[in-house]
């Protein structure tokens, strides 16, 4: 057994490994595609069996992932609780043969270059747990998926957003973003461009700006619960034509009787609503505490109510991704997007998600494969517009993308 200490004899025992073995197996949080280490292992693809390499963070360089599109020897993992973390290497020739290196180092240029990294090394006259190993890896890639050809532009343009800022050019070398108007995904386009798409393909643009004005009225006269009740199915988008507004149903709706009973004037719930609404703000900085509070309340007024009344078990309340998303889009539409069935389609295909969000319930995946990237797209990130029309579009631009991905 070893201990190696330095990035350098990381690097060159790791490069060495490649060359004398005639397999490879590696389990990564991260990769990039400048180290010599990459190189070697490209000449070598070959050798690779079963690897996987994490995606969080966008930290992962799209050059190493295009080397590996559709190809069944590497996958690679998006974990939706935790971080997927691991750094293990597997180098072998048979079951009495083989090297391992285990530690801090991911596959990356500076870890394994510059950066302060630990690994231990060791082989088969240290013990034999080679198949213990080898499953660990194993099992990471059998929860891991290929990353297809068709995803990839839809990751190329957030790991963009997310690190044309760096200054770390051995490690990170983005690409210029290019944005032809109404070709780009929506998360490379400027204000400009954004704004331009809106106006030529919006879906009842301007219906949509009345709605979002009108409800920015309901917020700022009265909590929730003090709203008239017609005001409170308006912002939950169960009334159609309602208070000057055509169609309430714009940007989803809850249709569900057994939440809509909730907005009633003497419903117990009605305040837990209320209070989770309370702690998302009407103006300023939204983030991820506010929305995880929001969500705690949320789901103890759903939990309450169910213990304390068997009907709410079988009936519940409408609690699921699209009405949370709805009220949140409603009280901060230049923050959140209510993702519904209607939009979910395009907005997959545009954003490169694969897993459908609103059956699996997964709020964390929401805020981490949404509103994440929204963040860092540059319309997004613009200076507030003077003209006031325009700014009317600014001031919901996240809520406004239901315009461009709504499929009727």
């Amino acid at each position: 057994m070893q201990i190696l200490s330095s990035a350098k004899e990381i690097a060159r025992n790791i490069c060495d490994c490649i060359t004398k073995f005639e397999n490879i197996s590696m389990s990564v949080a991260w990769a990039s595609a400048s180290s010599e280490a990459f190189k070697l292992l490209i000449d070598n693809k070959k050798k690779i069996k079963f690897s996987t390499v994490g995606l969080h963070f966008y930290q992962t360089h799209p050059d190493f992932i295009k080397e590996f599109l559709d190809d069944e020897r590497v996958r690679f993992y998006k974990q939706e609780n935790g971080i997927f973390h691991p750094k293990i290497y597997l180098f072998w020739n048979d079951d009495n043969d083989w090297i391992c290196l285990s530690g801090s180092a991911n596959f990356t240029q500076s870890a394994l270059s510059k950066n302060s990294e630990v690994m231990t090394m060791f082989n088969s006259k240290d013990g034999n747990n080679f198949t213990e190993i080898k499953n660990i890896i194993d099992n990471y890639y059998k929860k891991a998926e290929i990353f297809k050809k068709e995803d990839l532009q839809g990751y190329q343009n957030v790991w963009n957003q997310k690190n044309i800022q760096k200054q770390n050019l051995d490690d990170f070398s983005p690409n210029v973003i290019q944005n032809p108007l109404y070709k780009s995904p929506i998360l490379s386009l400027s204000w400009d461009e954004y704004y331009s798409l809106l106006l030529e393909k919006g879906n009842h643009l301007d219906e949509r700006l009345r709605l979002l004005t009108k409800v920015r009225e309901y917020f700022n006269q009265n909590s929730f619960e003090k709203m008239t009740e017609i005001q409170r199915k308006n912002i939950a988008g169960a009334n159609k034509i309602s208070d000057g507004i055509k169609d309430w149903r714009l940007f989803g709706r809850m249709p569900i009787p057994a939440f809509l009973g909730r907005l009633a004037p003497n419903d117990p719930q009605l305040q837990y609503i209320s209070d989770s609404l309370k702690l998302m703000p009407l103006d300023g900085e939204v983030s991820f505490k506010n929305y995880n509070e929001f969500l705690y309340y949320f789901k103890m007024a759903d939990k309450f109510f169910k213990d304390i009344d068997n009907k709410f078990e079988k009936a519940g309340w409408g609690y699921g991704v699209s009405p949370i998303t709805r009220l949140l889009s409603m009280k901060r539409p230049d923050e959140f997007f209510c993702l519904t069935g209607a939009n979910q389609p395009n907005l997959m295909k545009n954003f490169g998600i694969k897993r459908d969000i609103i059956k699996a319930k997964s709020y964390e995946r929401y805020w981490d494969e949404i509103i994440e990237p929204v963040r860092q797209s540059p319309w997004y990130n613009s200076d507030k517009p003077t003209n006031k029309e325009e700014l009317k579009a600014w001031n919901g631009r996240v809520a406004l993308m239901d315009a461009l991905f709504y499929l009727e």
